[in-house]
């Protein structure tokens, strides 16, 4: 059963789940303070990712070649090899592709949230405009601070992610731990009264 539905489960980890919460905002609080490292350091990631995930392709396709698609399983390894490699030898400047497909992403994606809202007025599509005017702010702002928002972005973006997960494990945690607190009150009174 999954954590985050059970509300036993929710309470009996209350305690580990604030700790999980509290340990993300710190290091979303740090990614986005040293977002330029961040930004490295996830570009860098990546790349051996791509190596491992590769390798690992390439030596499931020679170990089941029998079973035929050896061809399909040594390119796709080889590919994500490369372009692995590629990270890693240039992670400055493969973060300033990275940031501009990001800028693109957020500028396309918004668009057509504003045009889909204003075309289909769904209830509440002013909010989804507006979600979709920002997004579309966002990458002509990152598109036109290339290449030095290259250095910002990809971090600070990983660090909010990190951010707002530490602000949801903390704010379930917390609302575990009243929950335990509302049940022991209760518990001696059903003790009395039986």
């Amino acid at each position: 059963m999954n954590l985050f539905i059970n509300p036993a489960a929710v309470r009996k980890h209350s305690t580990a789940i604030v700790l999980l919460g509290v340990a993300n905002l710190l290091i979303g609080f740090f990614a986005i303070v040293f977002s330029g490292m961040t930004t490295l350091l996830s570009v860098t990631t990546l790349g051996f990712i791509l190596v491992f995930a590769g390798t690992s392709e390439i030596v499931f396709g020679i170990k089941t070649r029998k079973e035929g698609n050896l061809f399909f399983h040594l390119a796709m390894g080889a590919f994500a090899i490369a372009i692995g490699v590629m990270l890693l030898n240039n992670p400055v400047g493969n973060a300033i592709a990275i940031t501009m497909l990001i800028g693109a992403l957020f500028m396309v994606s918004g668009s057509v949230r504003v045009v889909g809202s204003l075309v289909e007025r769904f209830p509440n599509w002013g909010w989804v405009a507006f979600s979709g005017l920002v997004s579309s702010v966002l990458g002509v702002l990152i598109l036109n601070q290339l290449p030095s928002s290259a250095l910002w972005v990809i971090g600070m973006l990983v660090g909010f992610e990190i951010l707002t997960f530490g602000m949801s494990m903390l704010r379930i945690g917390l609302a575990g731990r009243a929950i335990s607190d509302r049940v022991e009150a209760v518990r001696p009174l059903r003790t009395v009264n039986s």
